[in-house]
């Protein structure tokens, strides 16, 4: 297993995904492949913490993306935010640079970051 932080490439969790194979991951959120070089998995930085995890459950990037993920919560998921300021709904984006989940408005084409001031394009067409 590879030590250098340097990401090899990007990962973004597939919307189908199992929860319980998922549990340390999140919707949307794109994380740094530290080690691809197995066939059947992937090692991830997630917070800062190097994680093997199938590889069949990502969508693999060379380049980290500028564009926000669209995430659709299931009517099903739990929202421990319901009924407070912070509840985004059950459709948010994700911002790519530092995987804050912004509250998008109604098909906005473009998103601001609070957190880390990204803006950027909305990707409604790709979602996590």
């Amino acid at each position: 297993m590879m030590t250098d932080t340097k990401p090899l490439s990007w990962a973004r969790l597939w919307a189908t995904a199992a929860p319980r194979e998922t549990r340390h991951l999140r919707q949307g959120m794109w994380y740094q492949v530290l080690d691809d070089s197995d066939e059947t998995s992937v090692v991830l930085d997630i917070d800062g913490q190097q994680v093997r995890a199938p590889r069949r459950l990502f969508e693999l990037r060379e380049l980290m993306p500028s564009r926000f993920t669209v995430v659709y919560r299931t009517l099903e998921a739990r929202n421990p935010l319901k009924g407070t300021k912070s509840d985004l709904g059950r459709v948010y984006g994700v911002c790519p640079q530092c995987g804050h989940r912004v509250r998008l408005g109604r098909q906005a084409l473009m998103a601001n970051c609070p957190r880390c001031d990204h803006r950027g394009e909305v990707a409604w067409w790709e979602t996590g």
